[in-house]
This record gives C-alpha cells, structure tokens and sequence, in this order.
C-alpha cells in the first residue's frame, strides 16, 4: 500500500492483516566496530542479507550497532555508541552472547560469529517460521529534525521492553587510523538513534545529519526483560 508522501504517516499493519500475520519476522541485530579488522566481513554478511531483503513474514529486521570499546584502540568510531555496548552487556548477562566483535544474535536467543555466513544462514533458516508472540503496529512521522511515531501491541504484557530504531543503508567511512586504516567501509542497516520504551505509546528520536531518508528504515521489537527473546517485530522503510 503506498500512501502520499507529503503526509508520510504510515502504519505497518490494517487491521484485515493483523489477524494473518502470526509468524515472527527473524531479527537479526549485529554488535561491530570500524576499529575491529574482524568486523568488515561480518558488515558484508549483513549487505548480502539486506539485498536479499522480500516482502513477506520472513524477510529479517536487521540492525547493526557500532559499540564503543574498541574506540581506545587507535580510532574512534563515529557511529559508537555506549547504549550499543550496554545492549550487548545485557546479552551477556542473559547468557546469550559474550562481549566480542562481530556478535551477531538472531531473535535474542541465538548467537554466531557475525562473519561465519554459513552459520549465520543456517541459524537464521532454523528462526524463520517462528511464531510471533506479539504483533506490532507502528507508524512512523518524518520531521525536519526528528522522527516520531507510535508503537502499540497486539496484548497487554508486563515485563517487556519496546525498542525502536533508525537504521540507515550505504553509509560510507573512510578510516586513516586504526585495524582497519586505508580502508573505505559501507555499512547496510547501521544504527543511527534508538529508544527503548517501557510500555506501548509515542516515540521520538533525534534525526542524524547528514540523514538520508530514502535510505533508512524505521525498526521496531517487543524482548522480554528477564531473557532478552524477542516476542513481535516490525519494520517500515522511510522511503
């Protein structure tokens, strides 16, 4: 369904599809670095599974998040961000994933190293087909220096976190210093701001500059506080 671009409201789901739409749509969130020489091939992984990107219950909500420590270790990271590292911190706590780069998590619950593709397919072929516990509704409002929106579930859950994110694809980076100097990186699906909500209700993130709206995509998912798994999921494209 496209809706006019000048009102550029739009809503993930009607409610003629919220009642078909029972399968958990894999999340796929990759904890890198531009500081770690590991994480380039990890960053392809992801580029090839957001060019691979359909329409339907399957197709993966990917995020990317640069983390913050490695940025001690001769450059910092522009897009680091200490909120990153503390998401992964909380994994570990969970005992999902250890603190490396590139960790990469499907739904939650399931780690790989981020630049092993092998593994990486075969753990996100074993999450596709997932039902989802919760379905999202979202809808997105694009501003001059923000973008807001509101989230809302299909149940009413205690003990559940809202995340909602902006990612953006074909950010470029040249690195002079560092394990990975002389390089030019892209990264697809790169956290540029992010907020977590305790409850359903309205969100706002600030709108990184330089933004690229037609490049970005709104991401949103309800995760269980006491095990970090991930119940209902959705994306929308900023295009």
């Amino acid at each position: 369904m496209h809706l006019p671009h000048l009102l550029f409201l739009m809503t993930a789901v009607t409610g003629a599809s919220v009642a078909q739409d029972t399968k958990l749509s894999p999340v796929i969130e990759l904890f890198s670095s531009e500081g770690c020489s590991s994480c380039p091939p990890a960053e392809r992984v992801i580029s090839s599974l957001n060019a691979e990107q359909s329409q339907g219950d399957d197709t993966p909500i990917i995020i990317v998040y640069a983390v913050d420590y490695w940025n001690r270790l001769g450059w910092v990271d522009p897009f680091s961000d200490r909120r990153h590292s503390v998401r992964q911190e909380h994994y570990a706590k969970w005992g999902v994933s250890k603190m490396f780069t590139p960790a990469l998590i499907i739904n939650g619950s399931t780690t790989v190293v981020g630049s092993d593709e092998p593994a990486v397919r075969e753990a996100l072929a074993a999450a596709r087909g997932t039902s989802a516990r919760s379905v999202l509704q979202l809808t997105v409002d694009w501003k001059a220096d923000t973008v807001t929106g509101t989230i809302s579930s299909d149940r009413s859950a205690a003990g559940v976190t809202y995340s909602i994110a902006l990612v953006q694809d074909g950010v470029e980076q040249k690195i002079p210093r560092g394990e990975n100097r002389g390089r030019t990186l892209i990264h697809d699906r790169l956290c540029r701001a992010i907020v977590t909500l305790a409850s359903t209700g309205r969100w706002v993130l600030p709108l990184p500059q330089p933004a690229d709206r037609a490049a970005s995509h709104i991401v949103a998912f309800e995760q269980q506080d006491a095990t970090g798994l991930i119940l209902g999921a959705r994306q929308i494209s900023c295009k």
